[in-house]
């Protein structure tokens, strides 16, 4: 029996290197400069932000778990990619789906989606697109869009909740290591 013992540590060995590595934690951050539109608007107009992220520079992504939910996808899709993302941290809620958006896309050409938004100022109350899509756009050279990653900007007319309608005049979002990430080997 004892020959069998060597053979047993390095199969052991060998099998432990095969293993797939951990997928990396999905990361996220976004600032949103939510806007009282008028009379239709029971909020008042406020920033929040959940990490840091603007149109360019530094940005500080906060991982899930760790103070913050993120969950995302960055598939590719026909001329572009899909993008679905959720983040959320103290309270505050963001929520992105964009059937199509590529590195093409600038402010005066837009990819059109939806964007879900909450914060205390809100009362927790979602605000979300009714007629009227969200626009979504990349500056560059800092923004980007790929398998797996996003860094865009947007703005959203029109967002209601209950009897409010109010708009997200400008907002941006980066989330990384999302599923469809591609690995390199």
């Amino acid at each position: 029996m004892r020959p069998f013992l060597p053979l047993l540590a390095v199969l052991t060995a060998l099998s432990a290197g095969c293993s797939d590595p951990p997928l990396p934690i999905p990361a996220g951050a976004f600032s949103v400069q939510f806007t009282d539109t008028g009379s239709a608007c029971s909020i008042a107009s406020h920033t929040v932000a959940v990490g840091e992220v603007g149109p360019s520079g530094e940005t500080t992504l906060i991982s899930d778990g760790t103070d913050a939910d993120v969950s995302c996808s960055v598939t590719p899709a026909t001329g572009g990619f899909s993008v679905s993302a959720k983040i959320s941290a103290s309270g505050s809620f963001l929520q992105v789906s964009i059937p199509k958006i590529s590195n093409e896309n600038s402010e005066s050409s837009p990819a059109e989606g939806r964007a879900v938004f909450a914060s205390s100022n809100t009362a927790g109350n979602n605000y979300a697109p009714t007629d009227v899509p969200c626009a979504f756009w990349l500056v560059s050279p800092d923004q980007n869009v790929a398998s797996g990653a996003i860094w865009a900007s947007f703005a959203c007319p029109s967002l209601t909740s209950k009897d409010s309608t109010c708009s997200i005049s400008q907002g941006y979002f980066q989330v990384t290591n999302c599923d469809g990430a591609t690995t390199e080997e």
